[in-house]
């Protein structure tokens, strides 16, 4: 299934690719990251196979098609092994023209280099820090879930009262009361428990943690995974 690209709406007569032939179940771009993962996987079957981290995995995409390049290796008459990236429709032969892969070690140190210079600098850092206070006030989704829960609750609770000041009580009306009122005391300490462990970082606070990253070192690999890991989201190769 996780190979089969009739699930991402496309159809294969011999060497052509008929798109959108029919009805997609998911979307070609959750396909490809699929198989991007599944190259991935496939690299390092056996524990006792030295693993090669391909830090741009997902994040690296193809110049030409705007797919994604995935990690490749091979080893040369002289018996030494190279790594690179390479067009993953290129290499399922989905139709992209760009036959040259890219070294691994060379394109990585390029990005967290052209990273570091362009995002760890001062002006931008700050942009940074405005941009995720503004993140995180908005970003808890449960806080605002329990009080409009807690709000309809008490609207509940309301109709109740008014139902009982108008002479309506019933063993249903009595159970029903008893119900919103434990339900409520529920949801009132779950948003106390939430409200305390919700912790707010202040803007010098952020900027004091993106800052320890300037002067690392980029052709350290631990480096360079924080670098990608944290900073960057998307890149794309030159076209050839």
């Amino acid at each position: 299934m996780l190979n089969n690209r009739k699930y991402a709406g496309e159809l294969r007569s011999g060497d052509v690719i008929i798109p959108d032939a029919i009805p997609a179940i998911i979307t070609p771009e959750l396909f490809d990251r699929a198989q991007a993962r599944l190259e991935k996987n496939k690299r390092t079957p056996g524990k006792e196979k030295t693993k090669e981290e391909y830090l741009l995995t997902t994040k690296l995409h193809c110049g030409t098609c705007g797919g994604y390049m995935v990690g490749e290796s091979g080893t040369s008459g002289t018996m030494k092994k190279y790594h690179y990236y390479k067009c993953l429709s290129t290499k399922r032969k989905r139709g992209c023209t760009q036959k040259k892969a890219v070294k691994k070690d060379g394109i990585e140190q390029l990005i967290v280099q052209d990273t570091v210079n362009i995002v760890l600098q001062d002006n931008e850092i700050k942009q940074i820090a405005k941009m995720l206070l503004e993140l995180q006030e908005c970003e808890d989704t449960a806080l605002p879930l329990l009080r409009r829960e807690l709000a309809e609750v008490e609207k509940g609770l309301k109709n109740i009262a008014d139902a009982i000041q108008q002479g309506i009580i019933t063993n249903t009306t009595k159970q029903r009361l008893e119900e919103l009122e434990a339900q409520k005391s529920d949801i009132e300490v779950k948003i106390l428990q939430a409200e305390l462990q919700t912790t707010l970082l202040t803007e010098e606070e952020i900027i004091f943690w993106i800052n320890r990253f300037k002067g690392g070192d980029v052709t350290d690999k631990a480096y360079q995974r924080a670098i990608i890991d944290i900073f960057v989201n998307a890149t794309m190769t030159a076209s050839y």
